[in-house]
């Protein structure tokens, strides 16, 4: 008697039914809402916008730390400061092209 599809094909079906449930009862067990845990996300919409000092973090911190690009704010800094100083009068005066508010 020949093997139907039906056979054939019914153990990796039956394996990626497994691996999906095991994945939906890991969630369930964290209790993850997608990449955040349960409580993050309250403490997340409580946050700042932008932090007050250089010790706390704001929404914009928290997200540069997600992202990566916290590592690049003082690379930033320090670009901004010698743009400012290319703005500078020819004649070494300390007065800006441009007031100092643009920046």
């Amino acid at each position: 008697m020949a093997e139907s599809p039906l056979c054939v094909s019914r153990a990796p079906r039956l394996f990626i039914k497994d691996m999906n449930m095991r994945k939906i009862k890991s969630y369930g067990g964290e209790q993850r809402v997608g990449p955040f845990h349960k409580g993050e996300i309250e403490q997340i919409s409580l946050m700042k916008p932008k932090a007050q000092s250089a010790h706390d973090e704001g929404f914009l911190e928290y997200l540069e730390d997600i992202i990566g690009t916290n590592k690049y704010v003082e690379k930033i800094a320090e670009s901004l400061k010698q743009s400012r100083l290319s703005f500078r009068r020819p004649n070494n005066r300390k007065t800006p092209w441009l007031p100092m508010e643009v920046f």
